[in-house]
């Protein structure tokens, strides 16, 4: 844990410090007059770090350490105008965000989960200016009180908007009624009365009718254009809000002349998302991964295209499916493949979509990789290099070493020992399509373009077509195309 306590020595002016909390309970357990010596480091807004006297029983127990600690993360992001931490689930990120705003003061805003606010009407009456250093002021006697996970209630959303002057009231109908695709202005509620109150018009209806996505977009907007605050720090700011809005308003946030045109004030935005669209694209290192391993809390910036798109991919579930794309993709070299492959997945991987693309052409599956890569992205870094299978026959083997170097994963190239998939259909349904018994089979070349047995001849296609229906999830499988399977199974589980 940081070191910021001080015990007051015996002269009177200095003290012993800085000192951990292990150290402060090892020192009062050897003398316990220590408890009435005790200091806290406490940074005191336009003055900077001080030592403050506090009492032994009022240090909060928080055990949890931060790497970076916060003070450095903020030096490390002091001249970069946005951050973006995600990570999983009780990772941390909220708990980072609460301490950089007790760590940035009072001129910073920090907006919670806890900030839907109902609105009526706005009256005429003045704001009251120190509202904004009270809810710091609130937020840090909670904090040092050990409440970390306490939100803090953001200002109602008619103090916010009573707040902004004209031209910032006249940005924020017009960015919002941008994102909304609406006409939003502000109405007196008694046209023929000139000391009326007014409502915010949306529409033809007010705002105080609206959606909480609605309340919540305006509660974002009205603190981003608060020119009191030059950073402002955003849990979730995707809550209540459409993918489609989501986008947009991370434009504005990150875009440099959006941000100019509508809040030149803001020097910095840090925002804590589970939603992929607040990711910044353009600056990778401004993405920060938290994670949480016991009491620890350590944050890094993203390194490159493939840990973005692992990020990416985690949010959207870990499911292509819900993208509307193939779980799996197996690129097979001609349409036999296909007919039995699909048949297999279809009685053994039945809930999850596996799109099986023909080479067409012996030793064609690194041309069809390639422009597979060239929809799905370098294949090293996208979401698809674990669920991308190649199936080659015996003789093309040699063409796994190119397949490899195109970023296809070794064990996800299927080398057949047989020369065609025809060799690992069912012997009995094989027989039965040759009206034959099984150990008539021997010595025949099942893989042949043309097979004839006795007096039946048939084509590979035929074959394949006459063999698949009759499979069913009971019949045992040949031992590489069960592994093969499996091994399918696995990726889209």
């Amino acid at each position: 844990m940081k070191a910021e306590w001080f015990i007051g020595l015996d002269n009177g002016k200095d003290v012993d410090g800085p000192l951990t909390l292990a150290q402060i309970d090892e020192r009062i357990a050897k003398d316990e007059s220590v408890e009435d010596k005790l200091f806290r480091q406490v940074r005191e807004p336009g003055i900077g770090l001080r030592l403050s006297r506090v009492r032994y029983s009022d240090i909060p127990r928080f055990n949890v350490e931060f790497r970076p600690e916060i003070e450095a993360l903020i030096s490390s992001r002091q001249d970069k105008a946005v951050t973006v931490l995600s990570g999983s689930n009780n990772s941390g990120k909220s708990l980072v965000l609460k301490h950089l705003f007790a760590s940035l003061g009072p001129k910073s805003c920090l907006l919670t989960c806890n900030r839907l606010s109902s609105i009526d009407v706005i009256n005429s009456q003045t704001s009251n200016p120190d509202e904004r250093r009270q809810l710091y002021d609130s937020f840090i006697h909670q904090h040092e009180a050990g409440h970390h996970h306490e939100d803090l209630n953001a200002r109602q959303l008619d103090q916010l908007i009573r707040g902004l002057n004209d031209e910032k009231q006249d940005k924020l109908f017009e960015i919002a009624g941008q994102l909304l695709g609406s006409s939003v202005s502000l109405q007196k509620t008694d046209k023929n009365n000139r000391t009326s109150p007014w409502y915010v018009d949306i529409d033809g209806q007010s705002l105080k009718y609206s959606s909480s996505g609605t309340r919540l977009l305006f509660t974002l907007l009205g603190n981003l254009l608060d020119e009191y605050f030059p950073t402002v720090l955003i849990d979730e700011p995707e809550l209540g809000l459409s993918p489609r809005i989501q986008g947009v308003l991370a434009h504005a946030l990150y875009d440099a002349e959006t941000r100019k045109r509508y809040f030149p004030h803001l020097k910095q935005v840090f925002v804590v998302t589970h939603s992929h669209l607040f990711l910044d694209r353009d600056v990778l290192s401004n993405n920060h991964i938290v994670e949480k391993a016991g009491d620890v809390v350590s944050s890094r910036p993203v390194q490159s295209i493939a840990e973005l798109h692992q990020l990416q991919f985690g949010m959207l579930g870990n499911d292509l499916e819900h993208l509307f794309m193939p779980a799996a993709v197996v690129v097979v070299e001609g349409p036999c493949d296909t007919t039995y492959l699909a048949r297999l997945f279809m009685l053994q991987v039945p809930s999850r979509r596996i799109s099986i693309v023909v080479a067409h052409g012996d030793g064609g599956a690194p041309d069809k990789v390639h422009t597979l890569a060239e929809g799905f992205g370098d294949l090293h870094s996208s979401p698809y290099r674990a669920r991308l299978f190649v199936i080659l026959d015996a003789k093309h083997s040699t063409k796994k070493s190119s397949l490899i170097r195109q970023g296809v994963l070794d064990d996800r190239i299927q080398v057949w020992k047989h020369n065609g998939i025809e060799w690992y259909y069912p012997k009995k349904y094989v027989a039965a399509a040759f009206r034959c018994d099984e150990g008539e089979l021997l010595g025949v070349d099942i893989g042949a373009e043309r097979i004839t047995v006795r007096t039946i001849s048939m084509s590979k296609i035929e074959l394949a077509n006459a063999v698949a229906p009759k499979v069913t999830a009971n019949d045992s499988l040949d031992p590489e195309i069960a592994e093969f399977i499996e091994k399918v199974k696995r990726a889209t589980a």
